[in-house]
């Protein structure tokens, strides 16, 4: 179990990676705007589902009631983004929050990188966090990478699948030698080194893989699986009876196996929203 205690050590293995990597050296208090595995953990299992909701024609954004997303990816996989203007849009957006909002028990914004299969972009945010920690008071960041995992002893019809790993340490030069393209299940460890979330991506995209079928969701917890993204916003998806189904589906998995719910927009567009979002770009947070 992940706790205060591993928590430092966790941000103290992010100071070494930021001197290995960046060559300078932050002051653990300058992390404070990175989540720990252990804080992240204690949000998810508070965090009012409805935080994760884009809404209609993006009206929750517009209004700051979207304060969760833990699924964006950048131009270090196949995002559009820079590392820089991902964080530049999120503080905007923090910071855009924190006007509108009275200050609640949660951070005002809560957001992840997480690219396929690299965690460029993770170290880039969280060093240039540390570098000017007081910009960033209003938000919040958790390390992440999506992973695809391939298990052609599995016995499924599809072996490969991704989860997106979150609170994890994207400095870890041992996990950054072993990443590749379809990595074996054997690395779940390894992610999971200091406790992070390793969440199913994308579950009710029920045309593709082996979906929310329960011999494949136990098949995933007894390999280390620890979240799901009931909270996927499957913007730009057609709704469907059967795609209600499968989220409700995803929530009472994530019940009965005690597992995180996590989620977010999966952009690869321009901004940190969803590239039909793009108008909330150029004149709300311009």
């Amino acid at each position: 179990m992940i706790n205060k205690i591993s928590s430092v050590s966790y941000k103290n293995a992010l100071i070494q990676g930021i001197q290995r990597r960046f060559q300078f050296t932050p002051k653990i208090e300058d992390l404070d705007s990175i989540l720990t595995p252990f804080e992240l953990k204690e949000l998810l299992r508070k965090i009012p589902a409805d935080f994760f909701d884009v809404g209609a024609d993006f009206k929750n954004v517009k209004t700051g009631n979207f304060r969760v997303n833990l699924h964006i990816h950048t131009k270090k996989s196949d995002g559009s983004m820079s590392p820089e203007e991902y964080l530049e849009q999120s503080v905007r957006y923090a910071d855009e929050i924190a006007r509108l909002k009275e200050r609640d028990s949660f951070p005002f914004y809560i957001s992840a990188t997480t690219d396929h299969n690299n965690c460029e972009a993770s170290q880039e945010v969280i060093a240039m966090i540390a570098d000017n920690p007081k910009k960033y008071k209003n938000f919040k960041f958790a390390a992440g990478c999506e992973f695809m995992f391939l298990d052609e002893q599995s016995g499924f019809k599809f072996p490969a699948f991704e989860a997106v790993g979150l609170g994890i340490n994207p400095f870890s030069q041992e996990l950054l030698k072993k990443i590749s393209a379809f990595n074996p299940i054997k690395l779940i460890n390894k992610i999971k080194e200091f406790g992070a979330i390793l969440s199913y991506a994308h579950p009710a995209r029920f045309a593709q893989g082996n979906g929310v079928h329960p011999d494949f969701i136990k098949y995933l917890k007894r390999i280390g699986i620890n979240g799901i993204e009931s909270n996927y916003q499957y913007i730009g998806i057609k709704s469907s009876p059967e795609l209600s189904a499968q989220i409700c589906e995803s929530k009472r998995i994530a019940a009965e196996n005690d597992w995180f719910e996590t989620g977010g927009t999966d952009t690869h567009g321009k901004n940190i929203f969803h590239q039909k979002a793009q108008k909330i770009i150029d004149s709300e947070l311009s």
